[in-house]
């Protein structure tokens, strides 16, 4: 591990050892017990907030109001979360370098979706719908939104009883 990574590990070590302090200054033995422990369930399980408050017997809306009269709950909670989500990315990043193509292919596409995430097709029910605005178009186009055709029908030629601007207010009647 190069020097930078460590101490930027170190760095994350000692601010959450710094939260840490405050919750247990400012909390009952009790509470800073629970709050341990849901914390822990955050960063070594992975849980969400809700269900480490489940394990633990902790009302989840109490807990909640507590967070934000105690702000030094919410930052424990925010850097733990942070460090499981950094932890588990090292590992996935560690097989991907590896030679994992597929976790390769997969962390590009997570980490840069306009780059390398997949393109998703408009499907069947964007070319229907698209397919019907222009047909749509094309009989405004063949026989007018009246009773004269902005084309003849006998010679494929525009009528020239209608200026630009009519027919594309005749269009946009049906596009719109």
């Amino acid at each position: 591990m190069s020097e930078e990574k460590k101490e930027n590990e170190l760095e994350l070590d000692l601010f959450l050892k710094s939260l840490d302090e405050q919750a247990k200054e400012q909390f009952s033995d009790r509470f800073y017990k629970v709050l341990v422990r849901v914390v822990r369930y955050l960063s070594d399980v992975g849980l969400t907030l809700k269900e480490a408050c489940l394990l633990v017997q902790m009302d989840y809306d109490k807990f909640l109001l507590l967070m934000r009269k105690a702000p030094v709950i919410n930052q424990m909670i925010e850097m733990k979360t942070l460090e499981y989500k950094r932890d588990l990315l090292k590992t996935l990043s560690k097989q991907a370098k590896g030679g994992d193509k597929g976790m390769a292919q997969w962390l590009l596409e997570l980490k840069f979706p306009g780059e390398f995430g997949k393109r998703k097709p408009g499907g069947e029910a964007a070319r229907n719908e698209n397919e019907e605005a222009f047909n749509r178009a094309m009989d405004v186009v063949k026989r007018g939104t009246d009773s004269v055709p902005i084309v003849k029908a006998s010679s494929g030629m525009g009528e020239q009883n209608k200026t630009d601007g009519e027919i594309t207010a005749d269009l946009d009647k049906y596009l719109n």
